[in-house]
């Protein structure tokens, strides 16, 4: 548990869109800078209240709880990629995330070589090409 409890986390709707509030998070972690606390202190708490926010968003945006891919550079922070992880998982949700592929730029442009040879193949197929 995370001495201070956690940061706030709050959300607003603008033209059907939810959208994070980043506002009460500053404050926060500005009065936390005001009274002198630890730089890590600090880091934890703001680390714990974005991946609370993810499962939040999930939560909101995914009643169903299909299947959530967790991808692109920020989930090489391990402690991202794990406390999201494990928070969805906890609240029943299957999580996959990169393995073998860098979850960065890397792994966005082979994804989108795959895809390209995917959709590729089927049309040189009819003409004969493969």
């Amino acid at each position: 548990m995370l001495e201070n409890g956690p940061y706030p986390l709050s959300f607003y709707e603008e033209h059907g869109v939810r959208r994070f509030d980043t506002r009460p998070l500053v404050r926060a972690v500005s009065a936390d800078q005001a009274a002198g606390r630890p730089p890590g202190h600090i880091a934890a708490r703001f680390m714990d209240c974005l991946c609370r926010m993810a499962l939040a968003q999930a939560l909101s945006l995914n009643p169903e709880k299909r299947p959530v891919v967790l991808s692109g550079g920020v989930f090489q922070n391990r402690f991202l990629l794990s406390g999201v992880s494990s928070l969805l998982q906890n609240h029943g949700f299957t999580v996959f995330c990169h393995r073998r592929v860098s979850a960065g730029d890397e792994g966005l442009c082979l994804g989108q070589a795959a895809i390209a040879q995917a959709t590729r193949a089927p049309s040189r197929a009819r003409k004969g090409e493969l």
